[in-house]
């Protein structure tokens, strides 16, 4: 009887998740205004909405700008989160592949720009020692939270237009539809400034200054 119930929920997340494949997330298309989003969601002047996915609450963001949405996440602080998801979307797409969410960091750029050894360090150490030299900032942006979460690879799934990026972390977890196009661009344009932070990195390691 568990297992049917579990099945039947299986089909109900999915079809939450992606109605079809007429559209690239839930009932939205990529580009979607937000005025056509808040409808088709039913949003109250807002770019989020509460909802329960798989027995845990969380929140829905729709990212919308000039060119329409660009993406939709959820987000809990439930730790199960990751261990509950991941095997629906591995039934719904296979295997994943292991990747960065090189949107979020590109839309962080002017933050990796400003550390450039410890985006280095990460990536190609795994090393995390130059976060603790950021000092934190008097803004409500947390930076080495940006650069550390922004670095952790994320199980990785690509389907029509759109990819989908599973993270998980001490407190929770976080689902992100991306449109598959965006994606592929910004992974061409991180990789661009990962040779220009490289560079700065080197070429400050040889002048004997410092570069965080």
């Amino acid at each position: 009887m568990k297992k049917v119930l579990f099945l039947a929920l299986i089909v109900i997340v999915m079809g939450t998740l992606v109605f079809a494949q007429e559209y690239d997330v839930r009932k939205l298309k990529w580009g979607m205004t937000y005025g056509q989003v808040r409808e088709a969601e039913k949003l109250t002047d807002s770019f989020f909405k509460e909802e329960e996915l798989l027995g845990m609450k969380m929140e829905v963001v729709f990212g919308c700008g000039s060119s329409g949405l660009y993406s939709v996440t959820y987000s809990t602080m439930n730790a199960e989160f990751v261990e509950r998801l991941s095997p629906v979307l591995i039934k719904k797409y296979g295997e994943p592949s292991s990747d960065l969410d090189y949107s979020f960091l590109m839309e962080a750029k002017d933050i990796l720009k400003h550390h450039p050894k410890a985006v280095v360090d990460i990536l190609e150490k795994n090393d995390y020692t130059a976060l603790d030299e950021i000092e934190e900032s008097y803004s409500n942006v947390d930076e080495r939270k940006i650069i550390k979460g922004g670095l952790a690879k994320r199980m990785v799934w690509k389907y029509g237009n759109t990819v989908v990026l599973l993270l998980n972390n001490v407190t929770g977890g976080v689902l992100s539809y991306r449109p598959k196009a965006a994606y592929e661009e910004n992974k061409k344009k991180f990789n661009d400034l990962l040779v220009e932070l490289k560079k700065q990195v080197k070429d400050t390691a040889s002048s004997g200054g410092d570069v965080f």
